[in-house]
């Protein structure tokens, strides 16, 4: 998958635009996986580490790039 443009900024700490389409999007979809991991309750770890897999898998784990963006 090929970064946008803005998302290229954004990891260098350039200015870009945050209300495209794309990062509206991603910002939602993080959004609602946090809000089921804190939300979870009294469940097993099994559970949470099956959460929080499914936030880490909202983005593209396999590029180096996701490290720029996890800092």
């Amino acid at each position: 998958m090929e970064i946008s443009e803005n998302k290229q900024r954004m990891a260098r700490g350039e200015l870009y635009h945050a209300f495209t389409p794309e990062l509206t999007a991603e910002r939602a979809r993080s959004r609602q996986a946090c809000t089921r991991y804190n939300n979870a309750g009294d469940v097993s770890r099994r559970k949470l580490t099956e959460l929080f897999r499914e936030y880490v898998q909202l983005f593209d784990c396999s590029s180096a790039d996701f490290f720029l963006y996890s800092n």
